[in-house]
């Protein structure tokens, strides 16, 4: 059974894209003999679950599309997930 990727259309894509994007493959087959033809990125041997960097490109939107790799969402700044604690000054009855 073939299937075919949809179309990935650049002009329906924001602007304001990344030059790369950190993705993660989907097993260990993927991580063991996939890597970026242009970079000569691949994954980790080791520890295949680690994202690697890819440019965004052609090749990197349709391993994206048929499922071969997954985006991995940038970390959101520590002091962004959550508020810093404020001590409470001590009185002098305490």
């Amino acid at each position: 059974m073939v299937t075919i990727a949809p179309k990935l259309n650049d002009s329906s894509l924001p602007k304001d894209l990344p030059r790369a994007v950190r993705v993660r493959p989907r097993d260990a087959a993927v991580a063991k003999y996939i890597k970026h033809p242009l970079t000569k990125v691949g994954f980790n041997k080791n520890d295949p679950s680690q994202a690697a960097e890819w440019p965004w490109d052609q090749f990197t939107r349709r391993r994206i599309a048929d499922g071969t790799v997954t985006v991995v969402e940038p970390d959101a700044p520590a002091h962004a997930e959550a508020p810093a604690e404020h001590k409470r000054a001590r009185s002098h009855n305490e």
